[in-house]
């Protein structure tokens, strides 16, 4: 697939996409997109880095060159892969509303990786408490928790009912141990 074709499908509207992942290498999107190599993954993401930097960033006098533009979307395809095409341009919607810090114009790789940085460490957090609230209430129903967290919370819970168990066998045997045996 040639960059002029790639550059046509950033026109798309992501919002009407299923829900897929840069990892899931878009499997398709209504017969237009087939699987993708890495190659292609990367000018896709580098076609949608332009296109939302010329629709929310075009007043910035300094921005991302071509070169570094490549270099962004190498970043982002490395470090978040599970990422969803909608997230990319989610992102630049929240950094042009302000979300992560005002833009003193002036758009580096450094700022715009940060964005993503930032949008995934507040989705750790979101999601963490979504795991939590759910564990709380019930984990025969938590359907949308992966089994490794549930696992992990369950292992802690368990610990920490071992931990107090113990303390209170200790402070039982304490007790027990501080009575003086009557004198015969």
């Amino acid at each position: 697939m040639d960059a002029d074709s790639i550059y046509s499908l950033c026109e798309i509207e992501t919002e009407n996409l299923p829900v897929l992942s840069l990892q899931s290498a878009f499997d398709s999107v209504g017969g237009k997109l087939g699987h993708f190599n890495e190659r292609e993954i990367i000018l896709f993401l580098r076609a949608k880095i332009d296109v939302n930097l010329d629709r929310y960033f075009s007043q910035v006098e300094n921005t991302l060159d071509s070169e570094s533009v490549r270099e962004l979307s190498i970043m982002i395809y490395e470090d978040y892969k599970a990422f969803k095409i909608t997230e990319i341009d989610f992102i630049f919607r929240q950094a042009a509303k302000g979300k992560y810090g005002k833009v003193y114009n002036r758009i580096d790789i450094l700022t715009a990786f940060s964005w993503f940085k930032e949008y995934a460490n507040d989705f750790r957090k979101y999601y963490n408490q979504r795991i939590n609230q759910f564990v709380k209430h019930d984990t025969s129903k938590c359907i949308t928790a992966p089994i490794e967290f549930v696992k992990v919370f369950e292992e802690n819970k368990r610990n920490k009912e071992t931990s107090s168990l113990r303390e209170s066998i200790q402070k039982l045997k304490d007790k027990i141990g501080t009575k003086k045996k009557p004198n015969v």
